[in-house]
């Protein structure tokens, strides 16, 4: 995939592959945090989307092929995307709703538009043989003395 396939006139900042395995989620965690850090961005927030992003995608599309993470940013939006091998799972997601109480799953994505105010995007791409899901988060939210409210975090953890 090159950068303009999906990023346009984003400048991409990190780029990962990993294989669909749940212990990667630690790696991207690990991997937008520093982006975040370097780039005077809230290292929660954007760790946390990155989170939800490739768990959803090792969860959903299996052993399919490799998962990637691609961090972007532009004028205005810091944008995560994950890819995987699945491009039968693409959903709308123009509105995210919650799962019923009893769901044991499900309230990721929801958390990231209705906490974090992300835009999400799914479409298939390389020709339909991948999808990608994509988070834009406005560059305001994400500077932490924009995020005072502490309910947002786990015990203990402050903005960085």
């Amino acid at each position: 995939m090159h950068a303009t396939e999906s990023f346009s006139a984003r400048q991409v900042l990190a780029r990962c592959v990993f294989p669909p395995r749940p212990h990667v989620v630690r790696y991207a965690r690990a991997v937008i945090g520093g982006i975040a850090a370097e780039h005077g961005f809230d290292t929660y927030v954007l760790a946390t989307v990155a989170s939800e992003l490739v768990t959803n995608a090792v969860r959903h599309a299996g052993g399919g092929g490799a998962v990637e993470l691609w961090v972007s940013i532009d004028p205005e939006h810091v944008c995560v995307a994950v890819v995987d091998q699945m491009p039968l799972l693409v959903l709308d997601l123009s509105s995210v709703g919650l799962p019923d109480d009893d769901a044991e799953s499900g309230r990721g994505l929801a958390i990231l538009v209705g906490v974090f105010g992300a835009v999400l995007e799914s479409r298939t791409i390389r020709g339909g043989v991948a999808k990608v899901v994509l988070a834009k988060l406005a560059h305001g939210p994400l500077r932490p003395a924009d995020i005072a409210d502490s309910t947002m975090r786990p015990s203990g953890q402050s903005a960085d």
